[in-house]
């Protein structure tokens, strides 16, 4: 550019690197392009030119622009990190993992780059250079949170499952809140055959995120989950909310069945299964289309040609030999893979699937590529399942491709798992894959499949490769002869003493169809899973055919329809929808009332904040209630400010601690249930009343409408301030509130009731003390109302607590009344009315 200097330049390139900061990516561009214009061979322009035209999606263009950049700045690692990463999105494997190469001798690379290139080698089939070059990043920083997701990722997949979990324990060290690092653990744990610390881990993580999905629904792949109704009562009201993306929703109607099919509410958990299938197959894309009519075509084309000859064996060198057991997914592969893989000369490679990808090449066009196939094959099972004679691979599809396995491995050897159809088709309708729109999502899909199953199985029975047909209702009723029987034409010998144990595990339990997968013992509740399902079970069986079910006199032949009998009043959804067509009429009134609902219902979700807003919206638009609105705004700076000060940040999802009906002010805290529970306004008729620790005041304002005279007292400014908006908005004239530390605060008269609830853990005294303060502040035959603190559980209150009101009647107090109440569906609490002494 004519007239343009090097200073000219620098300017447009600060003025870029400013635009990325401040999220403007089209004036960065810009910006950019003119330091290009005036200097072509500007390595930095290049490279932030590059990521903002890959982040926008044009890879195509990126690539030249960070070639570009690499000539002019060789051995850049970022650079060359997002040129990978360009390549990857381009599908240029081969140039990717030169690039990622060239990224291991940059002196500046750091984790981020580092990172890039284990994900390329990864990707690649390099999983060994990829582990390696994931621990190098974590090494040079250990909080790198995708570093150690990406190793506990590869890790997993060669079953080291407890290396998996303790990388995730040490990144979490770093980043203890880190939902991702907390499910990763968890799911290793899992997979790892330690349920109870799985369990624990899930926990832990929905304390942080108490509507994560994919936690939620892996806690109830447990048959015995703590707080399943509060479980049940926070899907219902995600699922209803009809705001979830459409793989979440799925998982939350699937973990809805869980629960029901816990309870044994049947009916209920096969009509959350169907709603969850559904979920599923509305993501249904053409690939999955083309997926089904390709798996069709591919099991006719071998049902229709005669089997392979059999080929002489390799030499005993060619190791390892593939042991392929074939079925469909539920059907038993991965329980008689952590069997065999007992034995020292067995192990276990799960669901390998190269051999679909093989088949897509010319792999049998010489005898040089059928020996590359084969070494790769080989090198594959060996890396994901270690050293042994034979190594397993379950994937399911293996069983479309005999011919080419056999081909490429002569040594291999063929087990079809056989299972009940009714027990597999109830396992795999209540199971969620993770993929979505295929043949699992309806009954006549999945007859479909396991009819296909059975004619292979039935094809394929007759060659020399394949071993007898293992139907896991036997191996389970003798697994010591089965597995001596499979060891033997293996040329193989069983030791009793690997013979695996029949029972369900001693910890944890999971649900039938949600087995553990490292060594798990056999599960005799997976035996007649269909029976509670065979009313609903009609379709399938007429889809499979009758004939081919053992028990199909037990089948009605008019399937009923498992429809669900769930309340939808504690849904938020359900009122949002009705709020919305009240305002479409034009009735405020009644649209007030379904907003008021819709906020009401506990627990509460992350949706909460939407339905408050939306109840101010409609406030301040609803005639007659511009002084309501008026509050709302004074109230939210309010609650604003004390969320800023304050260490203590009370209220879920950033609503106020305390709602207030007559307001219509929101809360975590329902108000007027936590009144009815203690007798609120009995307890305050005609007396002096004090609300110690009373937060936004609510509950003194509700004393208020009985008593003689409320004074509330709390140490944040702002908290009182906002009672004060609300009593004058309300019109008492009998309420009184003040700043004041409630260890310290007296007042020349004694009250009638003291109000201490769940406060002792925030006053800064010993019990001992405050329950002196309370008997100091409390006149004779006068009552203290006193709760427990919340303990996250809906089925245990503070567990000492009885020791704490033994601690008050030592002061003078005898007890008049005990109760609990659950007012925001996440703490019970207990509480009682202690009366002192006259």
């Amino acid at each position: 550019m004519a007239g343009s200097s090097a200073a000219d330049a620098d300017a447009h390139f600060q003025t870029g690197v400013a635009a990325l900061r401040a999220g403007d990516p089209a004036a960065a561009e810009a910006a950019f392009r003119a330091v290009l214009d005036i200097t072509p061979d500007h390595a930095p322009a290049l490279y932030n030119l590059g990521v903002v035209v890959f982040q926008r999606g044009d890879s195509a263009a990126a690539e030249p622009l960070l070639r570009q950049a690499d000539q002019a700045r060789p051995h850049h690692a970022d650079t060359l990190s997002v040129l990978a990463a360009v390549q990857l999105d381009l599908n240029n494997r081969d140039a990717a993992l030169a690039t990622a190469r060239r990224i291991l001798n940059c002196a500046d690379a750091d984790a981020p780059a580092l990172h890039t290139a284990a994900q390329v080698f990864a990707q690649a089939g390099h999983t060994t250079e990829a582990e390696t070059i994931s621990r190098k990043a974590l090494t040079q920083d250990p909080s790198y949170r995708p570093a150690a997701l990406t190793l506990a990722s590869l890790l997993s997949l060669r079953r080291a499952f407890d290396e998996a979990a303790a990388v995730c324990t040490q990144a979490l060290q770093h980043r203890p809140a880190d939902a991702d690092l907390h499910l990763k653990r968890a799911q290793a744990l899992w997979d790892g055959g330690q349920p109870a610390p799985a369990k624990t881990a899930l926990l832990n993580l929905l304390d942080l995120a108490p509507d994560h999905v994919t936690a939620l629904y892996n806690l109830s792949l447990y048959a015995d989950v703590p707080e399943r109704a509060a479980a049940i009562a926070r899907l219902q009201s995600l699922v209803g909310e009809e705001e979830l993306d459409p793989e979440d929703t799925a998982k939350a109607w699937f973990a809805l069945g869980n629960h029901h099919a816990a309870a044994h509410d049947w009916q209920e958990a096969l009509a959350c299964f169907t709603a969850g299938n559904a979920a599923r197959a509305a993501q249904a894309t053409a690939l999955h289309a083309r997926s089904n009519v390709q798996f069709d075509k591919r099991v006719a084309a071998l049902l229709a040609q005669p089997l392979p000859r059999s080929e002489t064996p390799p030499a005993p060198d060619a190791t390892p030999s593939p042991l392929i057991l074939c079925g469909p997914s539920r059907s038993g592969k991965s329980l008689l893979q952590s069997w065999l893989s007992a034995h020292p000369d067995v192990a276990a490679a799960d669901e390998v699937g190269l051999l679909s990808r093989l088949a897509e090449t010319d792999c049998l066009a010489s005898d040089a590529s059928r020996a590359t196939a084969a070494h790769a094959y080989r090198d594959t099972l060996r890396a994901l399942g270690g050293e042994g004679r034979f190594v397993i691979d379950t994937h399911p599809t293996n069983a479309l491709y005999l011919d080419l396995l056999l081909a490429l491995c002569p040594d291999a050897r063929v087990i079809f798992v056989e299972r009940d159809p009714l027990d597999a088709a109830v396992s795999i309708f209540a199971r969620h894959f993770v993929t979505g729109g295929h043949w699992a999502d309806t009954w006549e899909g999945i007859a479909a499949r396991l009819t296909a199953y059975r004619k292979l199985a039935e094809h394929w029975r007759a060659h020399p490769a394949v071993l007898e047909q293992v139907a896991v209702e036997d191996a389970i009723a003798a697994p010591g002869q089965t597995l001596a029987r499979v060891s033997t034409q293996l040329g193989l010998t069983w030791d009793d003493k690997l013979t695996p144990a029949i029972a369900s595990p001693d910890t944890e339990t999971p649900m039938p169809w949600a087995s553990f997968n490292d060594r798990p013992a056999a599960r005799l509740d997976t035996i007649g899973l269909w029976r509670p399902f065979a009313p609903w079970l009609g379709g399938f069986a007429d889809a499979y055919g009758r004939e081919h079910l053992a028990a199909a006199q037990d089948i009605p032949s008019a399937p009923a329809t498992a429809e669900s009998t769930a309340d939808l009043q504690n849904v938020p959804g359900t009122h949002r929808r009705r709020a919305d067509e009240f305002e479409r009429t034009g009735d405020f009134a009644s649209a007030l009332d379904a907003r008021w609902a819709a906020v009401s219902c506990r627990p509460f979700t992350r949706f909460v904040r939407d339905h408050a807003e939306r109840l101010s919206d409609t406030l301040s638009r609803a005639p007659d209630h511009a002084a309501v609105s008026r509050l709302h705004a004074e109230v939210d700076t309010l609650w604003q400010t004390y969320r800023a000060q304050s260490r203590l940040r009370f209220g879920d999802y950033g609503l106020l601690y305390q709602s207030y009906a007559p307001a219509f002010l929101p809360g975590s805290r329902d108000t007027a249930s936590r009144a009815a529970a203690y007798h609120l306004t009995d307890l305050a008729s005609g007396a002096r009343v004090l609300d110690l620790g009373c937060n936004t005041g609510f509950l003194a304002l509700t004393a208020a409408a009985t008593a003689r005279e409320v004074v509330g007292v709390d140490h944040a400014a702002p908290l009182i301030a906002i009672a004060e908006a609300v009593c004058a908005f309300s019109g008492f004239t009998t309420c009184r509130f003040a700043t004041a530390d409630a260890a310290t605060f007296s007042d020349p008269e004694p009250f009638d009731l003291v109000i201490a609830a769940a406060v002792h853990g925030w006053i800064d005294l010993p019990l001992p003390d405050l329950s002196r303060r309370l008997a100091a502040l409390t006149a004779p035959g006068g009552a203290v109302l006193f709760e427990s603190q919340g303990q996250r559980s809906t089925e245990h209150a503070e567990t000492d607590f009885g020791a704490k009101v033994t601690t008050l009647c030592d002061a003078g107090f005898s007890v008049e009344r005990r109760g609990q109440v659950c007012d925001d569906g996440v703490n019970l609490r207990a509480f009682v009315v202690l009366r002192r002494s006259s």
